[in-house]
């Protein structure tokens, strides 16, 4: 039986509709020191009803200090050249309460808020910058 790895990752909106991204640490295994959606491993088992939405929830709480609401679906990919696979489920968010900022740079370097437009050119994964533009097309 496949063990898949599971990430949750959100593209976060402030009132004035701008997108938050995370610089990921040099650290990292994985495009490391570029500009990505805050995200992490699924790392708890709870009610399926919202184990996905829990694991974003505290990821953010961890890593940058935010509190987010208004959760929806947006995507999913997996990578099968991975071992184990991995799958990322992306939502949709708005930032509820909280200025984020890197908590654990080990993980994140920077965080910052950009026009959906201009993070859409910023260096980034092939992943990411393919599910901000389809939230920029779906009207987030």
């Amino acid at each position: 039986m496949t063990t898949y790895v599971i990430t949750t990752a959100a593209i976060i909106f402030d009132a004035h509709g701008r997108v938050l991204l995370g610089r990921r640490s040099p650290k990292e295994d994985t495009v490391p020191g570029f500009w990505s959606l805050p995200a992490g491993k699924l790392e708890s088992v709870g009610p399926a009803s919202d184990v996905l939405e829990d694991n974003l929830k505290r990821e953010l709480r961890e890593e940058i200090g935010i509190e987010i609401k208004d959760i929806g679906y947006l995507d999913s990919h997996m990578w099968t050249d991975r071992d184990p696979p991995k799958i990322t489920i992306v939502f949709t968010a708005r930032v509820a309460s909280g200025e984020p900022k890197p908590l654990d740079p080990q993980e994140v370097t920077d965080v910052s808020w950009w026009d959906i437009d201009e993070a859409i050119r910023l260096p980034l994964p092939p992943h990411v910058a393919r599910v901000l533009e389809k939230a920029r097309t779906s009207g987030g």
